[in-house]
């Protein structure tokens, strides 16, 4: 007997009929484009992490930071709206603001990394370099010292 007193049964059935009700909640489902857009978005710099070798654009990664800042935008004006109605646990909830404020602390680095980058590029170019970084000793050509060595 899966009904063992009144109490108990009244609220299994409560569960029963209330689980339904939440699954067909209009308006919960609208979650699931920007859960997947995100998840595009955190593959994409976790892929930057497996290749250690290589470094990162900042102008990427600022682009790709201010991607993931809008979809947390989203993410987190639908918790507003929907936490109560679609039944979104606190913890969800609580890592998605958590994540979103790390997100935007990110997104400001990698954009500022991108900003100096580019003043760097355009004072070696104003200065007649084409080195990025302004170093002419940096092209790759050395000159052989001459005479006794």
């Amino acid at each position: 007997m899966w009904c063992r007193c009144l109490f108990h049964c009244l609220w299994v059935s409560l569960v029963l009929l209330a689980a339904p009700a939440r699954a067909q909640a209009p308006g919960c489902e609208d979650v699931k484009p920007i859960l997947e857009q995100r998840q595009k978005i955190i593959a994409q710099i976790n892929s930057w992490n497996k290749n250690k070798d290589k470094r990162v654009d900042p102008t990427a990664a600022c682009q790709v930071g201010r991607n993931l800042v809008a979809n947390g935008e989203k993410l987190v004006k639908w918790i507003e709206l929907n936490k109560d109605w679609c039944g979104v646990p606190d913890q969800f909830a609580e890592n998605i603001l958590k994540d979103h404020k790390n997100s935007i602390g990110l997104r400001a680095n990698a954009c500022k990394a991108a900003a100096q980058m580019e003043k760097m590029k355009q004072q070696g170019a104003a200065e007649g370099h084409t080195n990025p970084l302004g170093a002419g000793g940096l092209s790759g050509q050395w000159k052989i010292p001459q005479g006794a060595l």
